[in-house]
């Protein structure tokens, strides 16, 4: 399980130093588009459980096709160097508009990459309704 949060650089050939306490031992992860403008990170364990689920959504519908498109298309492996970074891929840099600058959070079984500015961006504006999104949450059995 993923949680925290780290602020890191990416380096000139946009390697990204993932926190010790991510890796567990793993080598390779697989990086894809995420939502609100971040890249997420799942080990090969999760990326599997999620493809399975992806796998059962039904072809005919619109949106889960292009979800999945989208989703795919953009994931890569990437391994674990041995100074413990990996290559954020310019195409997915591009996507998440990420700078020099990084934060990395663990989101439970997975790994978000936001750019610093962003991520400030939105937890200044999530902050105010984290108590009301924990409400709407019992809804859902939690």
């Amino acid at each position: 399980m993923f949680i925290g949060q780290y602020e890191h650089s990416l380096d000139e050939k946009s390697r990204l130093f993932i926190p010790a306490k991510f890796r567990h031992g793993q080598q390779e992860f697989i990086v894809t588009r995420g939502l609100e403008s971040c890249l997420f990170l799942f080990t090969k364990e999760s990326w599997q459980q999620i493809a399975e689920k992806l796998n059962a959504l039904p072809l005919t519908k619109h949106e889960a096709r292009s979800f999945i498109r989208l989703f795919a298309s953009g994931a890569q492996d990437c391994e674990v160097d041995d100074q413990g970074r990996i290559l954020v891929p310019k195409i997915l840099k591009e996507y998440a508009v990420i700078g020099k600058k990084v934060t990395v959070i663990g989101v439970m079984n997975r790994i978000e990459i936001w750019d610093t500015q962003k991520w400030h961006r939105f937890y200044k504006n999530t902050k105010p309704k984290y108590e009301h999104i924990a409400e709407k949450l019992t809804d859902l059995g939690i």
